[in-house]
């Protein structure tokens, strides 16, 4: 049995009913609470946490004032850090749930260990729920997932309703709230009142067993001796509450009313004043609906505050109205909370605070996805001329976070406004802020390195050390694990290109803090393996892969191991071709790298420089609020047009390429122009358009052979072997034909050795659901806890066998993997 806290005398009455619903929450995975503002939920959850929970287990709270998605997320992974530092850090790592990282999530979540069995709660759902965090709610009610409970506590909205689970998840609604004619005469009884029939008909009636008109009545029977005939609860509060107060009390109260959560010192500010008066400070420790929280900080209830709020605006003058929410913004900013401020500040068109915020890398991008960009477009029309022209440094922040998000419009009206407020004014503040707008613009061009590089020396010229007004850990060096595939430009100037980066680094390393360290010896790799020399190429992707590790360079590590697995492939060396994919795994299970990143590199491997349809297909997404790189997309879409080919769906594969192609030319990228004309080349060979296939081929080789782009050629010998000798008989650059054919029959001869030996690298997939079925799930149990089709999952699950020789459950408990 297990040992109870002491039970400590009731503040509180609950109806026997919703003491046996709140029972579920020690009892299930998941409990919903979903009921709307003023029926006493969290006030039921904490009550009876406090008299039920168990010694040995803990609790956990998060509640949300309606913070942005980013800091939202980050404090529901602290919620998870309490009992599991590393766990909390993946979840942050992996970034809020969306399509593409819910299995990730789900993931991380059947791995979370905590040493005692813990009640996690997260009030005001509502606030941040969304179709991604209902679905993690359905994966955590499954069966057999974990030994800890999952608290939501929310309002109901029209437009939705929780998914019908698949696990274990009970779900109380406002049904369990109201109080039938017993409740109610249990609830006076409780403190010390004895209702009459008459008068409990009366009470009864008139609040229909709501708990928020129920506690008013309750106030006005112990103060008066006598109840409100009423059922509206501003009605209920104006009598109360608000006719009882004195002016000097109503107007703390307005005050504090801007906020949701406050401190006496931030109602102080509000109004002006060093101190609260007395009967103002006794007022707020004991008015209803206003709760002190264990920091001395107060949090007032939606139904109050709603009512003040109304005061407000019928009853104060907008120059009142302007100054109050003016200072809560203040208020605001000083706690840190610039967020909110900046709303405020918006609100009153005090664009000079507005822009004079100190925000800080998530306060920023949080500003800049609100409304999907909508609130800063509004700012920037509505801002007084003369007012952004003292604040270049607030667009240039946002310029730099509309980079991150890769929404270029926006990016561009930003930059360019600074670059025009910039272009006047002198003074070292003015120059180092041109530096910052030279290095935004070096960064905005940075595939075509050498239009760029002066941007980069002027940056480096002015700055002459790190940006102080930008943060690079959003920023990505690589939207894909290939730097050859980002910067190759131009036909016949790839070693221009990587000459011109290399001599930017150093300054650009600088200014960044190290962001890209590595980047110079990945594409001087990846060129390398391009044109053959597998040898040369590993020597330079070790060295990539020292600095981007030792600088925490993720995006470059994943380039570095793509073009390692690929040199191993090229040379044969089944060994090193499965220590490459391993270490990329463990790149990926450890958060760096990212788990979509390594997908696509092992998704190249399988369909490209293999030719075989890849065991789990990645598809990239954008990140929250922003839009996927086009350089992103491209990489991904040569995968697809590959799986086409490799179908034998050559219709939809030159649909596809023709829109990719355009889309290649229009982004100035080379290598996937290669890589589409051979898939191209091979599919009109295949239909027996033997002239068309061979205009394709050439076409390829001219964008290839100036630069000594050989290897996309080998990886497709077989099938262009027999254009490759027509073309070599009539091309300008026969030596280089030459060169493919040789290299085409090396590599068609070391891919049998690495093809012939079978991978034992589980990926990221095959792992999970190992570890799933190890503990006793079904393969529909996994695929419902891992977001996937059952009939895939039985792949995997067989593939995973196959990879760890065994044939059983019971083979499979005794393995470590």
């Amino acid at each position: 049995m297990p040992l109870k806290r002491q039970k400590r005398k009731p503040l509180f009455y609950f109806s026997s009913r919703l003491k046996k619903q709140l029972s579920h929450i020690l009892n299930d995975p998941v409990t919903i609470i979903e009921a709307p503002s003023g029926f006493g939920k969290t006030t039921a959850v904490r009550e009876y946490l406090k008299q039920e929970l168990p010694e040995q287990m803990h609790q956990y709270w998060y509640t949300s004032f309606g913070e942005p998605p980013v800091k939202a997320w980050e404090n529901i992974c602290g919620l998870f850090s309490r009992p599991d530092r590393k766990a909390g850090e993946r979840l942050r790592r992996i970034g809020p749930p969306c399509e593409g990282s819910l299995t990730e999530i789900a993931a991380c979540l059947y791995e979370f260990r905590s040493p005692d069995p813990t009640v996690f709660v997260i009030d005001n759902y509502h606030l941040i729920r969304n179709e991604y965090y209902d679905r993690l709610l359905n994966e955590l009610a499954l069966p057999k997932m974990h030994s800890h409970h999952f608290v939501v506590i929310t309002q109901p909205e029209a437009e939705r309703r929780f998914p019908e689970s698949g696990g274990k998840a009970c779900r109380i609604d406002n049904t369990w709230f109201y109080f039938n004619r017993e409740d109610t005469a249990a609830y006076f009884r409780t403190f010390g009142v004895r209702l009459s029939l008459e008068e409990l008909d009366n009470v009864y009636q008139s609040t229909e067993g709501w708990i928020s008109a129920l506690q008013l009545q309750r106030i006005s029977y112990l103060e008066t001796r006598e109840f409100k005939m009423a059922t509206d609860i501003g009605w209920l509060l104006e009598t109360t509450v608000w006719n009882n107060l004195s002016a000097e009390e109503r107007t703390v109260l307005v005050s504090a009313s801007a906020l949701k959560h406050f401190s006496t010192g931030q109602v102080c500010a509000m109004l002006g004043t060093e101190k609260l008066p007395d009967s103002a400070g006794k007022l707020l420790d004991r008015l209803c609906f206003l709760s002190r929280e264990p920091d001395g900080t107060y949090t007032m209830h939606d139904i109050l505050r709603n009512y003040l709020i109304g005061k407000l605006e019928q009853e104060h003058p907008e120059e009142f109205r302007k100054k109050l929410w003016n200072r809560a913004g203040t208020v605001l900013a000083q706690g840190g909370d610039a967020f909110h401020a900046a709303k405020l500040f918006y609100r009153t068109g005090d664009f000079e605070s507005l822009l004079s915020l100190s925000l800080e890398g998530p306060e920023l991008w949080d500003l800049a996805t609100l409304e999907e960009g909508a609130f800063l477009a509004s700012v920037l029309d509505e801002c007084p001329g003369d007012v952004m022209g003292r604040h270049p440094e607030f667009l240039l922040a946002f310029a730099f976070q509309e980079l991150l998000l890769h929404r270029k419009a926006p990016f561009r009206r930003l930059f360019d406004m600074a670059g025009d407020i910039l272009s006047n004014g002198k003074g070292i503040e003015r120059a180092r802020l041109r530096g910052e707008h030279a290095l935004l613009g070096f960064l905005s061009g940075a595939y075509g390195i050498e239009r760029s590089s002066g941007l980069c020396q002027k940056a480096y010229a002015l700055l002459n050390g790190p940006s102080a007004l930008f943060r690079f850990e959003r920023l990505s060096p690589l939207f894909v694990p290939s730097a050859v595939f980002l910067f190759w430009r131009g036909t016949g100037g790839l070693e221009r290109e990587i000459l011109c980066l290399e001599s930017c680094l150093p300054p650009y390393l600088r200014m960044t803090g190290g962001n890209g360290a590595g980047i110079g010896h990945a594409i001087r790799a990846e060129a390398l393996l391009l044109s053959g020399d597998a040898g040369a190429a590993e020597s330079e992707g070790y060295r990539a892969l020292y600095f981007a590790s030792a600088g925490d360079q993720d995006d470059v590590c994943c380039a570095a191991e793509l073009t390692l697995a690929r040199a191993a492939a090229l040379r044969g060396d089944a060994p090193a071709f499965e220590t490459a994919l391993f270490r990329m795994e463990k790149l990926a299970q450890s958060g760096k790298g990212g788990r979509r990143t390594v997908d696509l590199c092992r998704s190249f491997l399988d369909s490209v420089s293999r030719g075989i349809l890849p065991e789990s297909a990645a598809r990239p997404e954008a990140g929250s609020g922003g839009c996927l790189p086009v350089e992103t997309a491209l990489f991904s879409g040569v995968i697809e047009a590959k799986l086409l080919l490799l179908k034998n769906d050559r219709q939809a594969m030159f649909r596809l390429a023709d829109e990719l192609m355009q889309k290649t030319k229009d982004a100035g990228l080379l290598l996937p122009q290669v890589y589409l004309l051979i898939f191209l080349a091979l599919a009109k060979k295949d239909e027996g358009h033997v002239l068309q296939a061979k205009k394709h081929l050439n076409l390829a080789l001219s964008l290839a052979l100036p630069d000594r782009i050989y290897l996309p050629f080998a990886e497709h010998y077989p099938g262009l072997r027999s254009l490759l000798e027509s073309a070599e008989k009539t091309a300008p650059d026969p030596a280089g034909i030459s060169s493919i054919r040789s290299l085409g029959e090396r590599y068609e001869r070391n891919l049998e050795t690495v093809q012939g030996v079978p991978s034992h690298v589980l990926t990221f997939l095959e792992r999970q659901s190992a570890l799933l079925s190890r503990d006793g799930l079904t393969a529909k149990e996994i695929a419902d806890a891992l977001f996937l089709p059952a009939p895939f999952v039985k792949s995997v699950l067989k593939s995973a066998y196959e990879k760890l020789d065994v044939h059983s459950k019971t083979e499979l408990k005794q393995k470590e993997f």
